[in-house]
């Protein structure tokens, strides 16, 4: 199981690696291992991380190109988390 999980991690550290705005971090030793994304939303080309992050997709508002707080919002508490938009911001 942990093999896979790793390489869902290094699979998507590839494929953000060419996303302006996108930083991964990737860690692993011969006992753990982990990974740590930054955005910088302002950066990131709407077009080609819906594409690319099915996610992320799920929080730009096509009529405005822009992330939705909103939606957002809607996609965390559809999946069982709570938040406000303050937490998203």
């Amino acid at each position: 199981m942990n093999n896979k999980v790793l390489t869902e991690i290094l699979i998507r550290n590839s494929v953000l690696d060419d996303v302006k705005g996108v930083e991964m971090e990737v860690t692993s030793n011969d006992t753990d291992f982990g990974s740590h994304e930054s955005w910088n939303y302002r950066d990131v080309d709407l077009e080609l991380i819906a594409t690319t992050d099915e996610i992320q997709g799920e929080f730009i508002d096509r009529n405005s190109n822009y992330y939705s707080i909103e939606m957002i919002q809607k996609y965390y508490e559809k999946n069982g988390y709570s938040c406000s938009s303050s937490n998203i911001e």
